[in-house]
């Protein structure tokens, strides 16, 4: 198990990604043609935008962040997660 999945079971965390225009998976050789495509770049300069201003709200609006430690531990605590777990 990576050490995100691990993690996950004790803190809340986001694991992004998106898609661009190829025929080739990420792992392929013929993916890294088509990753430097000028509509792929833009589609990952917006993803990569979009993390970075979810990030800023986060820092500035802490509220938001106990929500969210507020659902992932009522979802801990209904699926019984122990950190024991995630070990």
């Amino acid at each position: 198990m990576c050490a995100f999945a691990c993690s996950s079971h004790i803190m809340p965390g986001i694991h992004p990604s998106f898609k661009i225009d190829t025929q080739y998976g990420n792992h392929h050789p013929g993916f890294t043609e088509f990753t430097s495509k000028p509509h792929n770049l833009e589609t990952a300069r917006v993803a990569g935008k979009t993390v970075a201003m979810t990030a800023l709200d986060l820092m500035h609006k802490p509220e938001l962040v106990a929500a969210a430690m507020e659902d992932f531990e009522a979802e801990a605590e209904r699926r019984d997660w122990t950190v024991e777990m995630a070990m």
